[in-house]
C-alpha cells in the first residue's frame, strides 16, 4: 500500500519538482574570516549560521542557504579542487546589476562568454575559486570556445550592463547553484564512478580531458576536468569538498542506496541522508525534497 501511495504522490508532483538539483556546496577554505567578508560584503550574501570553524551563507530573503564555508587545516600548498561554482540567475537585468556591484567593489571580471547553454561571466574569490554567473542564452545551441571557458573575455561587458543603471544591494534573491565543475586526476576514472555509482548521464558536448553530466533539464549540472592534474596520493585539498543534491522523492533515494550496495560503493546512510565519499576528496550528499 505504501508503494502505491508513493506512486500516486509522485505522479501528482509537477515535472519541475521531479528533477535532481544542487542545494548546497561546501567549500573548504584557508582563511574563513577573509572568505566570509568576500561572500557577504562583496557578493551580497548573508550569514545564516555562524560557528567557530564554519559558516552557512545564503539569501537574506527566506534564509535559503547556498554555501557552507569550512575552515581547512591544509598548508599553503594545498591543491584547489574547484574549477568553478555556477550560479544561475533568473532575469537578464540581474547580470548587469551584479556586474555593476562587483565593479564598484573593485572586483575583476576574469572572463565572459557563452558555453552553449548560457551567457555568463566569471570572477575569482580570494582563494582562487572561480564563480560563474549565468543566464539562459538566446544565442543558439552551438558550442564555442570550451577550452577558454572561465579564462577569456569573449563578450563585452556592455552586452550585460548597457541600459542597467542600478547596483543590487544584495545577491539576486532567486539565484541558485546550477553547476559545479571541479578538478580531478583522471577524467575517465571519475566519470566511470559517477555514472556507475549515481547513474549520472554524460553529455556529448565536452572537450579533451573534460566531461559534463546532465542531471536536470538545464544543460549540464556537473562537470569534471583533468586540466589541472591532481596526484592520486595527494590528500591535502581545499575548494569544493561536498556537493549536496536534492532528489525528488524517497523512492529515488532508496533506489540510489540499492545501486550503491550492488556496486559495493562505500556510503553512509542515516535518517534519510545519504553521504558518499569519493577518491577525489569530494563528498556527495543526497537528501529528499525541495531546497527552500
Amino acid at each position: 500500500m505504501r508503494n502505491l501511495l508513493q506512486l500516486v504522490k509522485d505522479a501528482l508532483v509537477p515535472q519541475s519538482k521531479k528533477e535532481w538539483t544542487i542545494s548546497l556546496v561546501t567549500i573548504t577554505v584557508r582563511n574563513l574570516s577573509v572568505m566570509k567578508k568576500f561572500y557577504t560584503q562583496v557578493l551580497g550574501l548573508v550569514v545564516l549560521q555562524d560557528f567557530d570553524n564554519e559558516i552557512l551563507i545564503g539569501h537574506s530573503r527566506g534564509s535559503v542557504p547556498l554555501l557552507r564555508l569550512v575552515q581547512g587545516k591544509g598548508s599553503k600548498n594545498s591543491i584547489l579542487t574547484t574549477y568553478y561554482i555556477g550560479f544561475k540567475l533568473t532575469k537578464p537585468f540581474q547580470m548587469g546589476e551584479l556586474i555593476n556591484r562587483l565593479i564598484l567593489e573593485e572586483q575583476t571580471i576574469t572572463a565572459t562568454g557563452f558555453d552553449g547553454y548560457t551567457d555568463n561571466f566569471y570572477i575569482l574569490d580570494p582563494e582562487g575559486n572561480r564563480l560563474k554567473f549565468m543566464i539562459e542564452s538566446e544565442s543558439g545551441s552551438e558550442l564555442v570556445d570550451e577550452y577558454l571557458e572561465g579564462t577569456e573575455m569573449n563578450r563585452s561587458l556592455h552586452e550585460f550592463i548597457d541600459g542597467v543603471d542600478a547596483m543590487t544591494e544584495e545577491f539576486p534573491p532567486t539565484a541558485s547553484i546550477a553547476q559545479v565543475h571541479y578538478n580531478v586526476s583522471d577524467v575517465e576514472e571519475t566519470g566511470a564512478f559517477l555514472t556507475e555509482a549515481f547513474l549520472f548521464k554524460t553529455t556529448f558536448d565536452y572537450v579533451t580531458r573534460r566531461k559534463n553530466f546532465k542531471v536536470n533539464r538545464d544543460g549540464y549540472s556537473l562537470a569534471i576536468n583533468a586540466w589541472e592534474f591532481i596526484p592520486h596520493s595527494h590528500q591535502d585539498f581545499y575548494g569544493v569538498s561536498e556537493i549536496e543534491w536534492r532528489v525528488p522523492n524517497m523512492r529515488e533515494l532508496e533506489n540510489l542506496v540499492l545501486n550503491l550496495e550492488s556496486k559495493k560503493v562505500p556510503f553512509h546512510y542515516y535518517d534519510a541522508v545519504l553521504k558518499v565519499p569519493t577518491a577525489n576528496g569530494i563528498q556527495y550528499c543526497f537528501k529528499v525534497g525541495d531546497h527552500a
